[in-house]
């Protein structure tokens, strides 16, 4: 999936969609959302390169940047999307989303606003990741149940939905990274696997991997049946 890259590059004041579509394609090359409150940051704010990318130019001075951002792709169908969940704030109480949906419901988009549309991008990528979780809880509340009997060694086929750091902890005067890495198999059962970084290797998130491991405990958490899990052996799965 590609974008539209359909703006033109003029003097005159962009479209919500044009902004939209240079904001993707600047996150999608720099890897991530940098708001003009933090400029003093290493980092380039995004609306600094999509103002300077609208109007043709790098604003790092960089012409393989600007063939980046001209190359750059995400799903067809985000900025409509994002457009519209922007427009659609006008009755909230946030002020961020009042102020949001003016400006997105404008035929064009000011020089100052410019920064409050670009952040719609990221706002709209954090409120769908929310919307997910809350759906992925509701269900894992609903299906999951325990599994197995403590010290049970059990074979299963699971998709790995969560993978958390959780930060570098000192063991025995070495120092460990730990993770909680969250399961789910087709049935909807929930397993939680304790993890460092002394395991030879870690599966990544939406992998799809069968496991064999070690039944260690089982708990009850936010309404979700969960199986903890350790001793842990895992392969991908097709």
């Amino acid at each position: 999936m590609t974008s539209p890259k359909s703006r033109s590059r003029r003097n005159g004041a962009p479209t919500p969609l044009e902004v939209l579509d240079a904001a993707l394609s600047v996150i999608a090359v720099r890897g991530y959302y940098q708001p003009t409150s933090r400029q003093w940051e290493p980092m380039v704010p995004t609306a600094f390169d999509v103002r300077a990318y609208l109007q043709g130019y790098s604003y790092t001075d960089e012409p393989r940047v600007l063939r980046a951002f001209d190359l750059a792709t995400y799903p067809l169908d985000e900025p409509a999307e994002i457009l519209a969940w922007a427009r659609a704030g006008a009755d909230q109480e946030n002020n961020y989303r009042q102020r949001l949906a003016r400006v997105a419901a404008g035929p064009h988009v000011a020089e100052s606003d410019i920064p409050v549309m670009c952040s719609a991008a990221q706002a709209w990528r954090r409120h769908r990741e929310q919307l997910r979780i809350e759906a992925d809880k509701a269900r894992d509340a609903a299906m999951s149940v325990h599994q197995g009997e403590k010290g049970e060694r059990i074979i299963r086929r699971v998709t790995v939905a969560v993978v958390i750091n959780q930060g570098r902890h000192c063991f025995n005067y070495n120092t460990i990274t730990r993770y909680l890495i969250k399961l789910r198999d087709e049935a909807g059962a929930v397993y939680v696997w304790p993890a460092t970084s002394r395991a030879k290797s870690l599966p990544a998130r939406n992998a799809h991997i069968e496991i064999t491991a070690t039944v260690d405990r089982h708990k009850d958490y936010q309404g979700t049946a969960q199986t903890y899990i350790k001793n842990v052996r895992w392969t991908l799965s097709s």
